[in-house]
C-alpha cells in the first residue's frame, strides 16, 4: 500500500470514533511538551485588543477552549467579565484559578459536549486557536450558539490550515533545512497542497450544507504523535466553512477576514481573497 497523501481527509464512516479517542486520551493527560500556559503574551494581547474593537468594556464574555489562566486574565484587563471554559482537570482547574484571583476572570470546566451554563448567558463568546482541533464542529458551534445571547458577538481566531500560505512556507522550509512544516514532509505533498487549496475551498463552497474537512492527526500507535504545534489538528479550519454556518444560523457578518494581517502584503491579500486568508479572524454578530 503506497503512502497517502497528508494531511490525509478523514470522512465520516471512517476511523472518527479512533480519533475521537486519541484526542480525548492526548487532551486529558497533556504532555509536557504541551504547553498551553506557555502561549505568547503578547499573542494574548493582540486577541484581546482585537475583540475589544467590536466590544464594549462590561460585557459578558465566553472564552472557549481557553487553554489556562493567561488569555482570560488578558481579556479581563480590556474590562470584560470573563468565563474561561476546557476541559480542564480537577488539579488544572485548581492551579489555574489561583492565578485568577482578584480578576474578573474565571475558569469553568465541562465535560466536551454541553456547556454547564443557561441558554443566552453571554454578550461574547469567543475562541481562539480552538477549532482545528474540533472533530463535532457543528456541533460544538450549536451549543456556543445556545448560551449566546440574541445581538451577541461570536469571536474566531484561528490558523487556516486549507490555505496557499501553508504549502508555500513548507516548500521553504523542506528546501531551506529539510524540516517539516506541519505535516508536510516532503516537497511533493507541499507542492500538491497548492492546487489542494482549491479543492477544499469548492468543496465548502458548493457544498448544500456547511461543510467542515476534517483531516487526521499525526498519530502512531493509535494515540497522537505530538512534537511540535497542532501536529494533533484534526479540522482543516476552511473559512468559507464557518462563513457558511453563521450566514445559514441568520448571523451578520461583521468581519471576515478582510483588512487582517501581520504585514501590508498579508493584509493586501487576506482582504483579496479572504476564504484563502492566511488565518481566521472573524466576527460574527446573532
Amino acid at each position: 500500500m503506497g503512502r497517502r497523501l497528508v494531511p490525509a481527509m478523514l470522512q465520516q464512516g471512517d476511523d472518527i470514533a479512533l480519533v475521537e479517542d486519541a484526542l480525548n486520551h492526548f487532551y486529558r493527560t497533556r504532555p509536557v511538551e504541551y504547553r498551553v500556559e506557555l502561549v505568547n503574551e503578547e499573542d494574548n494581547e493582540t486577541y484581546a485588543q482585537f475583540i475589544s474593537r467590536f466590544a464594549v468594556p462590561g460585557s459578558s464574555l465566553l472564552d472557549f477552549g481557553t487553554g489556562s489562566w493567561r488569555l482570560p486574565l488578558s481579556l479581563s484587563a480590556h474590562g470584560f467579565q470573563v468565563t474561561g471554559v476546557d476541559i480542564f482537570s480537577e488539579v488544572d482547574l485548581a492551579r489555574f484559578s489561583t492565578n485568577l484571583e482578584g480578576s474578573s476572570a474565571k475558569l469553568v470546566s465541562y465535560d466536551g459536549e454541553r456547556l454547564p451554563f443557561p441558554d443566552n448567558s453571554f454578550d461574547i463568546v469567543s475562541s481562539r486557536n480552538v477549532f482545528e482541533h474540533i472533530i463535532k464542529v457543528s456541533n460544538i458551534l450549536s451549543e456556543l450558539d445556545r448560551v449566546l445571547k440574541p445581538g451577541g458577538l461570536f469571536v474566531l481566531h484561528g490558523p487556516n490550515w486549507s490555505g496557499p500560505n501553508i504549502s508555500i512556507r513548507a516548500i521553504q522550509s523542506l528546501l531551506r533545512s529539510g524540516q517539516r512544516y506541519w505535516q508536510y514532509e516532503r516537497i511533493f505533498d507541499a507542492l500538491l497542497g497548492l492546487f489542494r487549496t482549491l479543492s477544499w475551498y469548492i468543496r465548502v463552497k458548493f457544498a448544500a450544507d456547511p461543510h467542515f474537512l476534517l483531516i487526521y492527526p499525526r498519530m502512531k500507535d493509535g494515540r497522537i504523535f505530538f512534537v511540535k504545534s497542532d501536529d494533533d489538528a484534526v479540522h482543516l479550519n476552511q473559512p468559507y466553512s464557518f462563513y457558511s454556518w453563521f450566514v445559514k444560523r441568520g448571523y451578520s457578518v461583521i468581519r471576515y477576514n478582510r483588512h487582517e494581517g501581520s504585514c501590508y502584503l498579508t493584509r493586501i491579500f487576506n482582504t483579496a481573497f479572504p476564504s484563502f486568508a492566511t488565518s481566521n479572524r472573524m466576527v460574527f454578530r446573532k
